[in-house]
């Protein structure tokens, strides 16, 4: 698959191969071979979140772009095409060499003062990205990475001639090279392009153009005889143009959706793989891709998406082995790695246990949950799941989760009267108190591992009404709790807050499970409906109280006013030890009554940065895209979803984030999962009911190069890293696999929120980063690592590892204090000082370094 985005400063565009304004276009090639990553597994003592993030790095250092006579080229080898680039544009040629096709820019500006451009000013190249400098207003760039080839334009001030009391259109003219024939499809919002047999090769879409301040301007595409033209009606617009580096990857939609399915009630990810669950779809059909008819209402059913490059195609529809009317089969999912748990809470047979007989229906809404496993790209059910103490109105599989070879189930209809761990399920004196179940897979068997109650049991609590797992860590929702204590751990029997609700902890020893913290809202509430969702991830847990009603916006704000109801919040708890405290207090920017803000939420904590995603399903707003104008609540209950993220110490909210076709009712975001840098909404209100999820990818803020794995320069006495952490630096004393550099925030000059991240560090040891502003790749011997970063060096800070774990640290980097402006490169590095020897190393005084990250800051 081909891949380009694009982007203009500060002009998004969210879509395919849309090629000028911030954001991205994904250029779509049909029918090309898959390349998908290999190596999937993370080694030995690393997570899989961390191996995915680390793999992502890896994969951005590996499309350096290296000089030719006329210009640069770049070979992509997921892709399998080689880019070269020149003062004539670009041109792309697959490896297969059928077709050929590019773009090169002729003219840009307003009517009758286009500005010709012919020959650039400059230009210049480092690791996978290349720069042409046209003139004063205008660059041209491109980065080569996984997903492809980015293109796009800097406008770095109003080109002249346009009226500013009048709308554009601004303009850019563009001659299409290779052969191939461009159709304008769509209004305007997107262009096709197809071979001479008239088969479609390459398609543009979702065209979405924002100024400054988010802004959404008018754009389309047009034909002018064998070129294209862009136009923007930017009357208005702030300049200059500023680019978002989050972009919509996909838009999910089942092989069988119809009206009223459902599909995006709930949403999971792990890695390149998405699951879907339409909890009233209606077909009667069992087990995996079987009948897809009608005949069986809210069966409901979930549906298996994988990634190759940016393409998402189906690889698997899943069904109930013993699919019945009205089971709701897919209102929850949960997904870890190859496995997939399907809940359907009103399927009514009275079996127990693992396996059971599925056939009678003598429980009504008792509840099951069916577990899945993938070989290869085959899907087979592997396991039907009931409680231990299975009985009628039980609702088992209301919620699910897993992680690694756990899944856990709630059942918020569960009635005994016990309390804590593993206690008497047969006592039904405490009706709809909820419970939740563990279980854990051995080899293909899965049995259960714990029975778990809330540690204040009581009437209507529904614990288990949301469920999360990380590790050996579980966090269980059970919004209708009672009590008024406030923060972790306080007084829990006092019952004087009707629907307050509470979170609970549990962590696991062994295959011993008990509680370790009791979870409130710092503002509790009557009726809030705080564990509503929770999500859990590491050390952090978030907690979703969609009804809570302050008025406040942002992070940590006034929570002591009721001025929005049902507006929503979230809160997020970190632990430290084994004690939770709450560490933010989070709120939309643009806070309404009945947003609904908190009814989903989702966590990722990773090396490449920590993150938290809220959907709000019931927010209002006509935006679309990212940053959007979030104050015209035209589109009722259109929905949003918002990402923050911690930057330094400090969380702030990244980005507002709507469909890119908002529709009224859609509830965009009532189901949202994150995992590191993308994440899946569902939608389950799109089009009439039938439901849509859509994918986004959050961009990385820079570029690792000049790595330690050999490809360049050898490092010191053979202490190449030895392939578990590709793209790092050279081995030091505790990690065979050398340093790593990363980034998370934005490499802004306005925003300034771009942090660095070092991980496998030397323990317990200091770390200097500094600032350079050459590129050395593929590096000079430097102790026992490689020097990437040269010129003008600037000390930054001196942070040290924690001493355990992936031995990892983090620094602000401010643009103020390094002098730097828009459109600035700087390089990156990390060196470090050992407290063990080593494999070169003589004594305690030896030091090593990282790998060398490029960032180019934007406006």
């Amino acid at each position: 698959m081909l891949t380009t985005t694009a982007r203009m400063s500060s002009l998004l565009l969210a879509g395919s191969c849309a090629l000028f304004s911030a954001g991205s276009a994904f250029c779509q090639v049909h029918d090309h071979p898959d390349f998908a990553a290999q190596g999937s597994a993370p080694p030995e003592g690393l997570s899989a979140e961390d191996w995915s993030g680390i793999r992502a790095a890896h994969d951005a250092a590996r499309h350096a772009i290296h000089p030719t006579d006329d210009g640069f080229q770049a070979r992509n080898p997921e892709q399998q095409w080689l880019a070269r680039f020149s003062r004539g544009g670009f041109l792309i040629e697959p490896d297969t060499g059928d077709w050929s096709w590019g773009l090169k820019l002729e003219s840009y500006g307003f009517a009758d003062h286009e500005r010709r451009v012919t020959s650039p000013a400059g230009a210049k190249a480092f690791s996978g990205r290349v720069t042409y400098r046209w003139d004063d207003i205008l660059e041209e760039w491109y980065v080569n990475d996984t997903r492809g080839l980015e293109h796009g334009y800097t406008v770095l001030e109003r080109p002249l001639g346009g009226d500013l009391d009048l709308a554009g259109p601004l303009t850019f003219t563009l001659a299409v090279c290779g052969g191939l024939e461009a159709k304008i499809v769509e209004a305007g919002r997107a262009v096709h392009f197809l071979d001479e047999s008239g088969e479609l090769l390459l398609t543009y879409a979702g065209l979405l153009v924002l100024d400054a301040d988010g802004q959404e301007l008018v754009s389309h595409f047009e034909e002018l005889g064998d070129k294209l033209t862009l136009r923007i009606e930017e009357g208005g617009a702030s300049y200059p143009l500023l680019i978002d580096p989050i972009v919509q990857q996909a838009i999910l939609e089942g092989s069988n959706t119809a009206a009223g399915d459902a599909f995006g009630h709930s949403v999971a990810i792990s890695g390149d793989t998405v699951v879907v669950g339409a909890s009233a779809e209606d077909s009667p059909g069992t087990g995996v891709n079987g009948f897809e008819g009608d005949g069986a209402d809210f069966a409901g059913a979930a549906y298996v998406f994988v990634r190759s490059g940016t393409t998402w195609t189906q690889e698997a529809y899943l069904k109930a082995s013993n699919t019945d009317p009205g089971d709701r089969f897919g209102l929850p999912v949960a997904i870890a790695g190859d496995i997939v748990a399907v809940g359907a809470q009103y399927e009514q047979s009275a079996a127990t246990g693992v396996d059971g007989d599925q056939i009678n229906n003598d429980a009504a809404d008792a509840g099951a949950v069916y577990v899945f496993v993938r070989n290869g790209t085959t899907w087979s059910q592997e396991a039907y799941l009931k409680a231990s103490n299975t009985e009628a109105y039980d609702q088992f599989g209301c919620s699910v989760a897993m992680s690694g070879e756990t899944l856990v189930v709630g059942a918020y209809g569960e009635d005994s009267g016990s309390t804590g761990v593993n206690g008497d399920s047969s006592d039904n004196s405490r009706f709809s108190s909820g419970a939740t179940f563990v279980f854990v897979r051995s080899g293909t068997t899965w049995s259960q591992e714990a029975y778990l109650k809330a540690s204040n049991t009581a009437i209507g609590y529904r614990f288990g009404w949301s469920v999360d797992i990380s590790n050996d860590t579980l966090v269980v929702g059970s919004p209708f709790e009672r009590s008024d204590a406030t923060g972790v751990n306080g007084d829990q029997s006092d019952n004087g807050a009707w629907s307050a609700g509470a979170g609970y902890v549990f962590v696991r020893s062994g295959a011993t499970w008990s509680q370790e913290a009791y979870l409130k809202a710092s503002n509790t509430e009557a009726e809030d409906f705080f564990g509503m969702d929770v999500a859990a991830d590491g050390d952090l847990v978030v907690v979703g109280a969609r009804n809570e009603s302050s008025d406040s916006t942002g992070v940590n704000g006034d929570q002591v006013n009721n001025n929005a109801n049902q507006s929503g919040a979230a809160y997020l708890f970190a632990r430290s030890g084994t004690s939770w405290s709450q560490h933010a207090y989070l709120k939309a920017s643009n806070t309404d009554p009945l947003d609904w803000f908190g009814s989903s939420v989702s966590v990722s904590e990773s090396v490449t940065g920590s993150r938290v995603l809220v959907g709000a399903p019931w927010e209002d707003s006509r935006a679309t895209g990212v940053n959007g104008d979030q104050s015209d609540n035209s589109m009722p209950d259109s929905g949003a979803v918002y990402l923050f993220e911690l930057r330094g110490a400090t969380w702030s909210q990244e980005a507002y984030l709507k469909a890119s076709d908002t529709g009224a009712s859609d509830d965009f975001g009532i189901a949202a999962a994150l995992s590191d840098d993308t994440l899946v909404v569902g939608a389950y209100g799109d089009g009439g009911g039938a439901g849509s999820a859509y994918v986004s990818f959050i961009s990385p803020a820079g570029t690792a190069f000049c790595s330690g794995d050999g490809s360049g320069t050898l490092c010191p006495c053979g202490n190449d890293n030895d392939g578990s952490l590709p793209g790092a630096g050279c081995d030091n004393g505790t990690f065979s696999s050398g340093a790593m550099l990363y980034s998370s925030g934005e490499a802004s000059v306005a925003h300034d929120t771009l942090v660095l991240v070092g991980y496998h560090l030397e323990p317990g040891n200091s770390g200097l980063y500094f600032q350079a502003d050459n590129d050395l790749s593929p590096g000079l011997i430097w102790g026992d690592g490689l020097r990437c970063a040269g010129g003008n060096l600037k000390r930054l800070q001196v942070r040290f590892a924690d001493a355990a774990g992936n031995s990892h640290t983090s620094i602000s980097i401010s643009a103020k204090a390094g002098n730097i402006t828009p459109g600035v490169t700087r390089f990156y590095q990390c060196w470090y000082r050992t407290t063990v020897a080593p494999p070169c190393g003589s004594g305690v005084n030896d030091f090593n370094t990282s790998n060398g990250y490029a960032v180019t800051w934007l406006p």
